[in-house]
């Protein structure tokens, strides 16, 4: 017995496994090629301009590491290379990062460079990489760029939040021209609690969150006093059942002044388009294009093209889009300033022309291209409505609002239907009023009416 316990004990030291490798924090400078002189690191080079990385190391606050232009990074199972100090990643030429086995799930890079509001670290540039599988996950307050750049196939291991994670609160990104494919989580992702600049510029979104969680392709939240701008962008959808487009929340209903530009995107195949969920947010949308977001099996839980879930707080300005084909066209949810169309002043600081257009957006056999489930008055005149002559008596069809339930707030869409007009009496004739469904109304409150004295008719709100 006592020969079997030494065999077993003699047989430990081959079994343990290397701690992970750091380095010394002194000012230097890593590349993947200096690295892989240091064996207890875990890089070699396999081939000219090609290395594999087999266990996971850390580069330590005070050093720097810079990616080579133009080779290829193979990162094997489990693997995550770890920043703490500054990093580059301004490739010249396209460099891939990609696993080194068919069943490797790499993690891929965390940059958590040590940093704050009043000492932020240097401004990181992350270009030309395409990312296979691995993901990059930012953590510290700086400015970060990461421009035409591709990241296909991401398993999550890196984070759940998406391939491209983003923290902390007061940083500043742009995503400028970048490509995002078939990943298993979202392809942009950013913790609710944390408030930061974002531009996303001229990207490519196509079925991103292949395990169809309830999480969108790109899954923000509001910048607080910084500005959060989605524009020129193509989202592609799988009509999954549970994966829309584009989701910007403020579900810790912060008070700043969360501006959200969304602006000329294109946007189809999704459980839903665009979602604005909660807190207060300054909203304009101008110029997409929302197509086909209807994939949800429940339309009480989801289809909208574009769906304002506010709590008394949203200020949305929303001109020149198309959306057609949804459960929903647009959805207010909630008390808000919503401002689809408001033609009656130029000169006013709220004049929106409109130009929205809507068509076959529906459910259950009845079209809905706005649903007010709001008590607020929404103006969305100006705009063309899916039906075929825009009149009033077809508008109303595809509006729900007031008129259908008393308990709602009122949508005015007829262009004059904007502001007070005295009239004189005609031939002596006493005014009376009429509600939009022609009903004679004797002591009208505050709402939408048609004032008739004689043969003159003008719509009043009083």
């Amino acid at each position: 017995m006592k020969k079997l316990l030494l065999s077993v004990l003699s047989l430990v030291p081959l079994c343990a496994f290397a701690e992970d490798f750091t380095t010394a924090g002194d000012g230097t400078t890593y590349t993947l090629q200096s690295l892989s002189a240091i064996e207890a690191t875990g890089v070699t080079l396999e081939s000219e301009g090609v290395y594999v990385a087999s266990q996971s190391f850390t580069i330590a606050n005070g050093d720097f590491f810079n990616l080579e232009s133009g080779v290829t990074l193979k990162m094997a199972d489990g693997v995550q290379i770890i920043i703490d100090g500054a990093a580059q990643f301004n490739c010249t030429a396209q460099t891939l990062v990609t696993r080194n086995a068919e069943t490797d799930l790499p993690k891929g890079f965390y940059i958590r460079t040590e940093s704050d509001v009043d000492n932020p670290a240097p401004k990181t540039v992350i270009n030309n990489v395409k990312f296979e599988y691995a993901g990059v996950r930012t953590w510290f307050v700086g400015e970060v760029e990461v421009t035409n750049c591709e990241f296909w196939y991401n398993n999550g291991k890196n984070n759940s939040a998406g391939a491209l994670s983003l923290g902390i609160s007061g940083s500043e990104y742009l995503v400028k021209g970048c490509k995002f494919m078939y990943g298993e989580v979202p392809a942009i992702g950013v913790g609710a609690n944390i408030l930061l600049g974002l531009v996303i510029d001229d990207c490519y979104f196509e079925d991103n969150n292949t395990a169809n969680s309830n999480k969108p392709q790109v899954n923000i939240v509001i910048g607080g006093e910084k500005e959060i701008v989605v524009k020129n962008s193509t989202f592609v959808g799988a009509q999954r059942t549970k994966v829309g487009a584009l989701g910007i929340s403020n579900m810790i209903g912060d008070q700043s002044s969360n501006k959200v530009t969304v602006e000329g995107n294109d946007i189809r195949g999704h459980r839903y388009g665009v979602t604005f969920t909660y807190g207060p947010m300054n909203i304009v949308c101008k110029n997409n294009v929302v197509i086909d977001n209807k994939y949800d099996p429940s339309p009480m839980a989801g289809g909208s093209g574009f769906s304002f879930y506010s709590s008394g707080t949203q200020t949305v300005y929303f001109e020149g889009n198309t959306v057609e084909d949804c459960l929903w066209g647009i959805t207010a949810i909630g008390d808000g300033n919503y401002n689809f169309g408001k033609t009656g002043n130029p000169d006013a600081e709220d004049y929106n022309p409109g130009n929205n257009s809507f068509k076959n957006n529906g459910n259950g056999g009845v079209l809905y291209d706005l649903y007010n489930n709001s008590t607020s008055t929404i103006y969305a005149q100006g705009n063309t409505w899916g039906v075929e002559e825009q009149t009033a008596e077809q508008i109303e069809t595809v509006i729900f609002h007031q008129a259908d339930n008393a308990d709602l707030g009122l949508v005015i869409y007829m262009p004059d239907a904007d502001g007070i007009e005295d009239i004189e009496a005609a031939n002596g004739a006493a005014a009376e009023y009429f509600n939009l469904q022609g009903v004679k109304v004797a002591n009208p409150e505050n709402g939408l009416f048609i004032k008739k004295q004689g043969n003159k008719a003008v719509k009043v709100i009083l």
